[in-house]
């Protein structure tokens, strides 16, 4: 497969001017990387959160941080534990992907939000800004978690791209078939599961622009550049438990009742061609939301936010629309200190 190198020197793919990395140590011990930029000379309309997916870095969502800048929106970025250029869970075997519970990301998820975000979405003359979370995949479902669990002491929304409610592969069993199955594979719970030693190199093979990530020639290319360029930031696929505690997590988010105390509003989107999470399950997840939004994409594959500009635009045009009507419109909009 022939790699553009040249790929990440287009300015849409680059850091953005002004842009910071920081990072913090978790409740485990663990150093997690983040990522900050703000508007120049301005006072921003809000602060967006971004939330990679699985195997993701802050690098690829650097032109997601563009957009906002142009929209006046302060960004910062996450690197969850175990990929990026956060602390590795499996230190003596660095590139796999390994999980202590998606419970320990929504904690990481909140002391960064309280001890970061929080402190820096002020400003003297207006309040505090309004924080909302944007995020991709499994993100996205620690996002939904945290909104949960923490109702809305700080964040006002979020706009959550193909969630990972359900593992495509998995959706179609029972759910206490996959509770058995996670239960079962914990056993096995720091190798890898079949195939993943090789995921670096396998998982997008493909030309770019005819796998299952995207149909961007460009932007499908991002996730492999990043790797090919900056080591330290590759890692492999996951470990029986990381797909034991995605599983059990995907369970909990698909409950009635867990859903219904998620009363912030939630944009959704979903890809028509997604062959990495379940658009059915998540469809029937936004149905039960109190405030959920639902937005189908016709020929999106799993990555929107790597899709092409027909695609991604649409997101964004969507994005615009709802945290205008939801959160930037409202007269409440800015809260007193």
């Amino acid at each position: 497969m022939t790699i553009d190198h040249t790929l990440l020197f287009q300015k849409r793919f680059s850091q953005p001017d002004n842009w910071r990395w920081h990072h913090f140590k978790s409740a485990t011990g663990h150093k997690i990387r983040f990522g900050s930029v703000f508007p120049k000379d301005k006072i921003p309309e809000a602060v967006v959160v971004c939330l990679p997916g699985f195997r993701e870095f802050g690098e690829k969502y650097f032109e997601l941080a563009h957009d906002m800048l142009e929209r006046n929106i302060g960004f910062w970025v996450i690197d969850w534990a175990g990929q990026g250029q956060s602390d590795r869970l499996l230190p003596n075997d660095p590139l796999k992907v390994h999980s202590l519970g998606i419970e320990k990301n929504v904690q990481d998820l909140d002391q960064f939000l309280n001890d970061y975000v929080k402190p820096a979405a002020v400003h003297p003359d207006v309040g505090r800004l309004p924080v909302f979370l944007i995020g991709h995949s499994m993100g996205a479902h620690i996002g939904l978690r945290f909104m949960h669990k923490y109702s809305s002491n700080l964040v006002r929304g979020a706009a959550f791209s193909a969630p990972l409610v359900a593992i495509r592969q998995f959706a179609r069993y029972p759910a206490f078939l996959v509770k058995l199955l996670s239960m079962y594979i914990r056993m096995s719970s720091e190798s890898y599961i079949p195939g993943g030693e090789k995921m670096a190199e396998l998982a997008r093979e493909a030309a770019p622009g005819t796998g299952f990530y995207s149909s961007d020639p460009d932007r499908d290319q991002l996730h492999r550049n990043w790797f090919m360029h900056q080591e330290t930031l590759r890692v492999n696929g996951p470990t029986y438990g990381w797909l034991a505690e995605t599983l059990k997590s995907c369970l909990i988010l698909q409950k009635k009742s867990y859903l219904r105390k998620i009363e912030l509003p939630v944009l959704i989107a979903t890809a028509e061609k997604d062959f990495i999470v379940s658009s059915k399950a998540t469809k029937k997840l936004v149905s039960r939301l109190p405030n959920g939004e639902l937005l189908e994409l016709p020929d999106a594959q799993h990555e929107i936010f790597m899709e092409r500009d027909d695609i991604r635009n649409k997101f964004l045009a969507k994005f615009d629309e709802f945290i205008h009507r939801t959160v930037l419109s409202r007269e409440d909009r800015l809260k007193k200190f």
